[in-house]
């Protein structure tokens, strides 16, 4: 019998989580969430994208409104990952995104990222239980 090859998404579970870019970058972001995250897009207008991952949770990314060029830097949640961290870490590397580190914390594995984008993103691996 033949293994069938399945394609591991890189982010396993995400509540609904809204993110606001420069009108320069917007498009730019959604593109990227989309080719390396595995995101697929639900709704696009101007100055707007709600994307989604297999498990329905919603990436909302808008542009900043004009003169307010403040955005969400600090990652708001830890993303679930069913990767192995050092391919995760080569992977996203390869992506455009900076590895700051990563961490053994017992339960689980914990690698922190930022985007091409400035945004900072929590991965977690749990370890298997015996």
């Amino acid at each position: 019998a033949m293994e069938e090859e399945t394609d591991e998404p890189v982010l396993e579970t995400l509540e609904d989580i809204r993110m606001t870019f420069p009108e320069t970058e917007l498009h730019a972001a959604a593109d990227w969430y989309r080719t390396y995250f595995g995101f697929k897009t639900l709704m696009e207008e101007p100055g707007f994208y709600m994307l989604t991952l297999y498990n329905s949770p919603n990436l909302i990314l808008e542009c900043a409104p004009r003169g307010n060029n403040a955005t969400s830097y600090e990652a708001s949640f830890i993303f679930k990952t069913n990767r192995e961290i050092e391919e995760l870490r080569t992977y996203l590397s390869a992506a455009g995104a900076a590895v700051e580190e990563s961490r053994d914390e017992g339960f689980a594995w914990f690698l922190d990222v930022i985007d091409p984008f400035g945004r900072k993103w929590m991965l977690l691996r749990e370890k298997e239980t015996i």
